[in-house]
């Protein structure tokens, strides 16, 4: 009825047989009722456009910051049949619903925005479209509330982030990143580890600038454990550990009444762990033989020693119970063996004992291979964990023929 008025009121303009107040009059009332008409039936489709919120993903950079990426998608499935159902324009005129502009995009904790920049804006996204805008997080945190402004309203919706797993990185930080200790105390460090990685990963728990005498620990706090690698359990991305230090009775040139010490602790992937020993092997190497070993404890190979002997303990028990003073023992007789000959025969006078000792330490070695071919035989030992212990023994077994050989010829 009001565009029949409308059209008619045009023609009478057009001839000049109405005023141009009649004539607005007429255009006004015929506008009001297309937009009463149009809230009529979005209110009738149950319909109305929004922007959501798809995801929200946590990531780490190159330099270790934090970033959120927010993906936002423009959607609303009744009026996407409206526009593929081929209704009429003049019924239905919601072409200025197919873009949306200015959407304002926030993240807020508590009532605070906690990222950088504080707000990104999309000048436009059409219906059925997803766009994407990264932050950097200020703050760490699990969850937060994503606000979108648009069309002069306010959104906000609470998520919890998503983490970014094509990277293999474990953060690690702590609130106590410096503590006073006495000699002969300890000091204890509460570590809180997340997860940027793919699903199965080991990492390796170290640390690394402490002065020798300092002995330290990674603990599990439940239990007490104490641990030298770790894996976070599947849909797990953040674990709570205990770092203590062990101070000496005495001081040293290195630790000294009111000298602070700094150090770092690294929870690292197997290639990271490779890199930093590689790394650490080649700064020995540029000392003395006389500065770099003191003790057998300064010996590479007793320290891989010792490791192997934590993997092989680990490894070792999900063994069957029934194996405990069978393959079980045998196999960690062997792995202890390997580090105790070669601190025995390091405290030795003279060299043919200290190749003695050596070789009785590799013959231990050949032994821990075949028993630990036995138990993958057995299907005790699950070939990708077998790989790596055999692997780290092929190292320790070249490293003993090393050293052996390079005291036969002196």
């Amino acid at each position: 009825m009001a565009k029949g008025d409308y059209e008619r009121a045009l023609k009478l303009k057009e001839s000049g047989l109405i005023s141009e107040e009649e004539f607005s009059k007429k255009e006004t009332a015929y506008l009001r009722a297309q937009v009463d008409y149009q809230k009529a039936l979005l209110s009738f489709t149950g319909s109305e456009a929004k922007v959501v919120v798809e995801s929200a993903t946590k990531w780490m950079d190159e330099r270790g910051k934090l970033h959120v990426r927010v993906s936002i998608l423009y959607s609303a499935r009744e009026l996407e049949s409206l526009f593929s159902s081929g209704i009429k324009e003049e019924l239905f005129p919601v072409d200025f619903l197919k873009d949306m502009k200015n959407v304002y995009i926030s993240l807020l904790s508590d009532g605070f925005i906690i990222s950088e920049p504080y707000q990104r804006k999309i000048e436009r996204i059409s219906l059925g479209e997803r766009k994407e805008v990264d932050f950097v997080l200020l703050k760490d945190i699990e969850s937060l509330e994503v606000s979108l402004f648009y069309s002069g309203k306010e959104e906000k919706r609470g998520v919890y982030l998503l983490k970014e797993a094509s990277t293999n990185i474990v953060t690690m930080s702590s609130s106590q990143f410096s503590q006073e200790a006495d000699l002969g105390g300890e000091a204890v460090f509460d570590l809180s580890l997340e997860r940027f990685t793919r699903e199965g990963s080991d990492f390796r728990l170290s640390v690394i600038g402490l002065p020798k005498e300092i002995a330290c620990e990674f603990v599990e706090p439940q239990s007490s454990a104490r641990l030298s690698q770790i894996r976070f359990p599947e849909g797990v991305t953040s674990m709570k550990l205990k770092l203590r230090l062990f101070l000496p009775k005495n001081p040293s040139s290195e630790i000294q009444i009111d000298k602070p010490i700094s150090f770092y602790a690294l929870c690292l992937s197997e290639e990271e762990w490779r890199k930093v020993r590689e790394g650490t092997e080649e700064k020995r190497g540029k000392g003395t033989e006389e500065q770099r070993v003191k003790t057998y404890r300064d010996l590479l190979v007793w320290q891989k020693s010792m490791e192997l002997v934590t993997q092989i303990y680990r490894i070792t028990e999900t063994f069957p119970k029934d194996e405990n003073y069978g393959l079980t023992f045998q196999i960690r007789k062997s792995a202890v063996s390997i580090p105790s000959n070669i601190a025995e025969g390091y405290g030795r006078k003279s060299t043919d004992d200290y190749i003695r000792f050596l070789q009785i330490a590799i013959s231990s070695l050949f032994e821990l291979q075949t028993q630990l071919e036995i138990a993958l035989n057995l299907c005790y030992l699950p070939r990708e964990k077998y790989e790596e212990v055999y692997e780290s023994s092929r190292e320790i077994e070249r490293m003993l023929s090393s050293i052996s050989r390079k005291l036969r010829e002196k």
